[in-house]
């Protein structure tokens, strides 16, 4: 008498197989497109809290306050070395509150390993800046003046945006994403 084994056929497993490679191979580029999306949308929602920190610093206090890029190092217990005109803010920010001398203290550092991501942090008509500076009264001051605009941008084209109007204001944009 002939007995049926229990268990699936080569062909079975094959057309399994074949609809699986079919799924990854739509699959994939979708989730990459997705994770540079975040990435971007991750890196603009930090640098959006440190303006937004920036700008409360400042009127709290009653003084002018500012967001520099971080000078990268390789010693990581080194203290934060920041460079208000350099205009490289792919390794991070620090947020600065000025002294009533006017010198600066450092109160919040964010650093960033090197990435894909294309910072560009301007002001309106599209010069570079190397640092945003709010005044006492919550306003952007020179060299932050009139408005600022942050791209950041990922392989994928995915580019997010933020502007800075006169009054320290905040919008969002996002193209490609």
């Amino acid at each position: 008498m002939y007995q049926r084994q229990a268990g699936f056929s080569l062909i079975e497993i094959l057309v399994t197989l074949a609809i699986a490679a079919l799924i990854l191979a739509v699959g994939v580029p979708s989730f990459q497109g997705l994770s540079s999306s975040n990435h971007a949308s991750s890196h603009l929602d930090e640098f959006n809290s440190a303006l937004r920190l920036t700008r409360h610093l400042a009127v709290e206090h009653n003084r002018n306050a500012m967001l520099c890029p971080v000078v990268p190092s390789s010693d990581p217990t080194a203290p934060t070395a920041w460079d208000c005109s350099s205009g490289n803010w792919s390794n991070g920010w620090v947020v600065l509150l000025l002294d009533t001398s006017g010198t600066p203290q450092d109160v919040m550092t964010s650093h960033h390993p090197q990435d894909k991501t294309a910072w560009i942090v301007t002001i309106t008509g599209g010069a570079p800046i190397s640092r945003i500076v709010f005044g006492s009264t919550g306003t952007l001051r020179a060299p932050s003046t009139p408005a600022v605009t942050v791209s950041i941008g990922q392989a994928g084209g995915c580019t997010k945006i933020t502007n800075a109007a006169l009054t320290g204001s905040l919008s969002f944009n996002a193209f490609g994403c």
